[in-house]
């Protein structure tokens, strides 16, 4: 089964969603700087997150295949969708550098393991939370 996310689905929680006690902050609150970064959907995507969680959660789905973009854009946006929808299946990564059939043919011969793009992971996360 293929599906697409048409681009990105989350975003991180602005300051004052996380902590409502707080109410409206302002720059003399700067740095804000959460232990754990919260995730939600984006209100416009909403329902196609909802439909890749359906799709990722079904039984006869063993392992979900991250085919984004390749780069850290690419991995941002699979790995707060795997993040937030609570995915703990085996995860691999399909790397194509070009769209030619050879290539796609080739990429799935070759799919890369998750452990693989944990650096790049690691990196599309930091620089989101740090933006």
């Amino acid at each position: 089964m293929i599906s697409s996310a048409i681009g990105h689905l989350i975003e991180l929680s602005l300051p004052t969603e996380i902590d409502k006690r707080k109410g409206k902050w302002s720059l003399q609150d700067l740095p804000v700087i959460p232990e754990d970064f919260q995730l939600k959907p984006i209100a416009k995507t909403e329902n196609r997150y909802r439909l890749l969680c359906r799709l990722m959660e079904r039984q006869d789905v063993d392992e979900v295949v991250n085919a984004c973009d390749a780069g850290r854009e690419g991995e941002l946006i699979f790995r707060y969708l795997i993040k937030l929808a609570g995915i703990k299946k085996p995860l691999r990564r399909l790397w194509l550098q070009s769209m030619t059939s050879d290539a796609i043919r080739s990429a799935f011969a070759h799919l890369r393991s998750d452990r693989e793009m944990i650096p790049l992971a690691e990196a599309a996360v930091c620089r989101s939370e740090s933006d």
